[in-house]
């Protein structure tokens, strides 16, 4: 009986370190982090904001798409630093949307959302997640917020909208994507549009 204990009892911890291990490696998948590299030939950096406090998912992933130039890969992760932020530079000049944004549920669940924008054919609010970028340069692709637009009741689920928002505003955003930037040459561009904008006010 008591060898029947004990074997239990070093289950239970290597499942509790099994769980772990797993945890961590998802955690370490759908998230991206990291700094910007120094800019190549002909490229573009693209970034914005996403506001996951009230969507029903932790945001811990995005995927841009490549529209033009055509390629075999046309989807990229974005790099993000967990407040909000995403981004991704050495873009080809050309066409991108955001595909996708998304991320894990949270707590033991192994659920998660991808979440879509609207069409921007009837959602015209939304056009910054189409990027058009005729030159080298960095580009800004918005700012949105998943709210919850219907409370779900004892026999439904809640239902979630997203709308842009303005706050944080693109400096703001900026003044964390420099935290990404300062040690490459993309910071000159990023420090040049923020002087622009503060100029603007």
């Amino acid at each position: 009986m008591l060898e029947n204990i004990r074997f239990a009892r070093v289950l239970k911890y290597f499942l509790v370190v099994i769980l772990t291990l797993s945890t961590s490696g998802c955690l370490l998948y759908w998230t991206k982090t990291g700094d910007a590299e120094e800019p190549v030939d002909n490229s573009i950096l693209a970034y914005g904001y996403f506001d996951d406090s009230e969507a029903p998912f932790n945001f811990r992933w995005g995927q841009l798409r490549q529209m033009l130039p055509r390629t075999d890969e046309p989807f990229h992760d974005v790099k993000l630093n967990k407040k909000g932020l995403f981004y991704l530079e050495n873009l080809p000049v050309g066409s991108y949307t955001i595909e996708s944004l998304g991320g894990p549920v949270g707590g033991l669940s192994s659920a998660y959302w991808r979440w879509h924008f609207p069409d921007t054919s009837t959602h015209p609010e939304f056009k910054l997640t189409e990027l058009r970028a005729g030159k080298p340069g960095i580009y800004f692709m918005g700012a949105y917020k998943v709210y919850e637009s219907k409370k779900g009741g004892l026999f439904s689920v809640s239902e979630y909208a997203s709308a842009p928002v303005s706050k944080p505003s693109e400096l703001e955003i900026l003044q964390q994507l420099h935290e990404k930037t300062q040690n490459t040459k993309w910071d000159r561009l990023v420090m040049a549009r923020i002087a622009e904008l503060k100029k603007s006010k």
